[in-house]
């Protein structure tokens, strides 16, 4: 149900995980909840500034980082982050800690109109020299095209490092960094990926509620398998107040 077969192997080798914080696995009865977390608008140019905007209900605290610490339950702040960056909102009670993301892509205008055919172009050519064997100048050209923006490359290299093959080495954070970054490019199978790195806990901390975003952003944009994945959360009530209901009208 998850789409990749590699994804449920236990990892033999590679970098360690660090310390897992302490999570809830799913929001009790009585835990907070995050009736809204977005920034609008999600991308922007250098130089420029989005309104993060939030509300939040039943927490004793909220908290938002990097750079605004603790918040009221509902308020709206203009941010103008100098990169790319990932604001995590946590909001806590004595019942338990639930967590949202809201993610500014800070994207400078391509100095070359041809940038995304350039990209599209370095990708076909990397794998083209997967095919040929010829795996260290094929790893390179997907590296080049997945930083230049292409959705494709950013996938493949994902697989590649997932995944244990001839002529590279299985690192779950390369790996977790470019389903990341597909999924911060809006594409739906780099969302699929990373929800189920976090609801495996795989170069990541275990951690529930963030798969259920994650795969719920897939869904909305057509997955079918994330759709299915949601609805395993909800039958088993990981990330979300357990509802079988819901399970079965998801599929």
């Amino acid at each position: 149900g998850l789409g990749y077969i590699w994804l449920t192997r236990a990892p033999t080798h590679g970098p360690q995980t660090p310390p897992a914080l302490v999570r809830q696995k799913a929001p009790p009865p009585g835990a907070p909840a995050i009736a809204r977390f977005v920034a609008q608008p999600q991308s922007i140019e250098p130089g420029a500034q989005t309104m993060l905007s939030w509300e939040v209900s039943g927490a004793t605290e909220v908290a938002i980082e990097p750079g605004i610490g603790k918040a009221p339950a509902a308020d709206r702040v203009p941010v103008k982050p100098p990169k790319s960056t990932r604001y995590e909102l946590t909001a806590t009670n004595s019942a338990g800690t639930v967590f949202g993301e809201a993610f500014v892509e800070v994207k400078p205008k391509p100095a070359d109109a041809d940038v995304s055919a350039r990209a599209g172009q370095l990708y076909l050519e990397g794998e083209s020299k997967l095919r040929a064997n010829q795996f260290a100048d094929g790893l390179a050209l997907l590296r080049q095209a997945g930083e230049l923006g292409e959705t494709r490359a950013m996938l493949k290299l994902g697989d590649i490092f997932g995944q244990d093959g001839e002529g590279h080495i299985h690192d779950e954070q390369q790996a977790l960094r470019w389903y990341r970054k597909a999924a911060d490019a809006g594409d739906r199978d780099g969302m699929l990926n990373l929800g189920s790195f976090y609801d495996l806990g795989i170069g990541v901390p275990e951690n529930y509620e963030l798969a259920v975003l994650w795969y719920r952003k897939a869904a909305d944009r057509g997955s079918s398998d994330a759709t299915y994945d949601l609805a395993n959360m909800y039958e088993d009530g990981r990330g979300v107040l357990r509802d079988r209901v819901k399970a079965r009208e998801l599929p």
